[in-house]
């Protein structure tokens, strides 16, 4: 799945601004995501995936 959402603070380590992501698995306690160029996989808290969801600017582009 390719997400987009406007970073501003959600995401430590990665500029601000809107960013597309691949999301890789969603398992019970992690969720898996890279950005669109980035070579590797990071691991999120399944309550930040959460935060994320409800964001103004969180849209889905592509399910896989």
């Amino acid at each position: 799945m390719t997400i987009r959402f406007y970073n501003a603070y959600e995401l430590p380590r990665l500029p601000a601004g809107h960013r597309y992501f691949r999301v890789g698995t969603i398992g019970y306690k992690w969720v898996k995501i890279k950005e669109a160029h980035a070579p590797h996989w990071k691991r999120i808290s399944l309550k930040k995936w959460e935060e994320i969801k409800q964001l103004k600017t969180f849209k889905i582009i592509r399910e896989d």
